[in-house]
C-alpha cells in the first residue's frame, strides 16, 4: 500500500500543478496580427500589449497594462514632480499662514509693524535727499568757480570740488533708489499679508 501511494505522489503532484496552471488564463491581442492569444502562462508576444488575466470562470481577475513608453515614463516622472513641488509649497504656505497668524492679533497691529519697517527707509531717505541738496550746492558752485578758466586747465582744487560733489550726487541718489526700492518691497509684502490675513480671518 504504502509503495503504490509513493508511486501516485509524482503523478498526483503533476495534477495538481495542472490543476493551479490551469485556474489562470492570459488573453491578449497578438499586436502584429491582431490575433486574440490565450495562454496558461505569460505570452512573450504581448509583453508589449495589455494582457488579461482570467479566473477560470471566465471573469476577469486583473489587467496588466503594457510597460510605459519613454515619453509616457517622463510625463509620469514630470506629473510626479509637480505633485511632490504642490506639496512642498501647500506646508511652506501652511508654515506661513501659522506664523502670520501667531505674528498679528489683528489688522491694527500688522499696519504698526509695516510702520516700523518703513519708517527707518523713509529717515534714510530724508538724510540721503539733504546730503544730495548739499552735494548738488557744491557741484554748482564749483562749476561756477571753473567758469572763468574756459578751456584752460583747473586749478587741482576745483576738480577735486567737481569730482567729489559729482560722486557723492550719484551715491546719495544710489542710495535714495535703493532705499525707496525697499520701501516697495516692504509694502508689497505687507499687502499680501494683510490681504492673506484677512482670507485667514474670515475679514476677506
Amino acid at each position: 500500500m504504502t509503495q503504490t501511494l509513493r508511486r501516485c505522489l509524482p503523478l498526483l503532484a503533476l495534477l495538481l500543478s495542472a490543476t493551479a496552471s490551469a485556474q489562470r488564463i492570459f488573453v491578449c491581442k497578438d499586436p502584429v496580427t491582431g490575433h486574440t492569444l490565450t495562454s496558461d502562462r505569460p505570452i512573450p508576444e504581448c509583453s508589449q500589449s495589455t494582457v488579461r488575466e482570467l479566473r477560470k470562470d471566465g471573469s476577469t481577475l486583473r489587467v496588466i497594462p503594457p510597460p510605459l513608453t519613454a515619453a509616457e515614463r517622463q510625463a509620469k516622472e514630470e506629473e510626479t514632480a509637480r505633485l511632490k513641488q504642490e506639496e512642498i509649497a501647500q506646508a511652506e504656505q501652511k508654515r506661513r499662514d501659522q506664523v502670520l497668524l501667531a505674528s498679528y492679533t489683528n489688522e491694527a497691529a500688522l499696519e504698526e509693524a509695516r510702520a516700523r519697517q518703513v519708517e527707518p527707509l523713509q529717515d534714510d531717505i530724508k538724510h540721503a535727499q539733504q546730503r544730495l541738496e548739499l552735494a548738488q550746492k557744491e557741484l554748482a558752485s564749483a562749476q561756477q568757480d571753473a567758469k572763468p578758466y574756459g578751456k584752460k586747465p583747473l586749478p587741482f582744487g576745483i576738480q577735486q570740488r567737481l569730482m567729489r560733489s559729482d560722486a557723492s550726487i550719484k551715491g546719495e541718489q544710489t542710495v535714495i533708489d535703493s532705499k525707496r526700492g525697499e520701501i516697495d518691497k516692504t509694502n508689497k509684502k505687507f499687502d499680501e499679508d494683510r490681504a492673506r490675513f484677512r482670507i485667514l480671518t474670515g475679514k476677506n
